[in-house]
């Protein structure tokens, strides 16, 4: 009982809960837990942001860091290059909620500023504008805000956003997340198991099968470089909805998509491995 009086979670202006919204899982990262629901990003129009543009909005939040959450943080750090690294996280994300979605996914509001207890939290890059003459987003990813908030569960956190209105409808939420590496992904795709050398056969036979009756196949040239990353493949892989005989190597595959880290899990979850 005490652990849930120090939660504290002050939202100006009143904003409403969305208890049955769900944030497309993401793959390098466990949720833990919610340390702010997801909520209708509403803004009023005085802004503490210096020398903003007009028309700008801004919301606050303020809470405490429940102890448990504090604790799982500060015990899953690497402290070896001087600097913390923390490997369990509270991630910021914020996403576009569209009309009839019960899934939705990240996507950064136009003029986006965050600042946790006064300090300006690093955001995502911003992606190439493909459209000139509009104000390009940022890459829809998740907020790491660790570094910028006070772990200690009865010291209180101000979180600032600042973003410009575009018309559309943003979902903020906070999470404690575990931040999961290529290495555990990859283990992962090796215990699921992989497609037996007879169903790989059969599916290449059946390939040769498909094509123009008139043509006799007899060969068919298949690479052993993977067209990711341009290395001999050593875990070979596909997806399980893709017809095509050629592979990826699966380590490469997960290493690429790391640096992207919106990628959606059910991309994950479609990759079979090879014999």
């Amino acid at each position: 009982m005490q652990e849930l009086l120090l939660l504290t979670v002050i939202f100006l202006p009143p904003t409403q809960s969305l208890s049955n919204i769900q944030l497309r899982k993401l793959p390098f990262y466990n949720v833990i837990d919610e340390a702010i629901k997801p909520i209708i990003l509403v803004g009023q129009d005085r802004c503490t942001l210096p020398n903003y543009p007009r028309g700008m909005k801004e919301a606050m939040f303020k809470l405490c860091i429940l102890p448990r959450h504090a604790q799982e943080i500060c015990l899953d750090r690497d402290m070896s290059n001087g600097k913390a690294e923390y490997n369990t996280q509270l991630q910021i994300r914020i996403c576009l909620l569209e009309s009839g979605a019960t899934e939705i996914t990240d996507c950064m509001p136009l003029g986006l500023h965050i600042r946790v207890n006064n300090k300006a939290c690093p955001l995502p890059p911003t992606a190439p504008n493909t459209r000139p003459g509009t104000e390009a987003r940022r890459t829809p990813r998740p907020i790491n805000c660790t570094h910028q908030m006070k772990l200690n569960p009865i010291v209180s956190n101000s979180i600032i956003i600042n973003w410009n209105p575009d018309g559309k409808t943003y979902v903020l939420g906070m999470y404690l997340v575990k931040k999961l590496s290529s290495d555990i992904l990859l283990q992962r795709l090796k215990d699921k198991g992989a497609r037996s050398a007879e169903e790989t056969k059969s599916n290449i036979i059946k390939k040769l099968a498909d094509v123009d009756p008139d043509l006799a196949t007899t060969s068919y040239r298949f690479s052993l470089v993977c067209p990711l990353g341009k290395m001999r493949m050593t875990i070979p892989a596909k997806s399980i909805n893709c017809d095509h005989l050629q592979c990826f190597d699966a380590s490469i595959f997960i290493l690429m998509n790391e640096k992207k880290t919106h990628m959606d899990v059910s991309n994950m979850q479609q990759v079979v491995l090879l014999r």
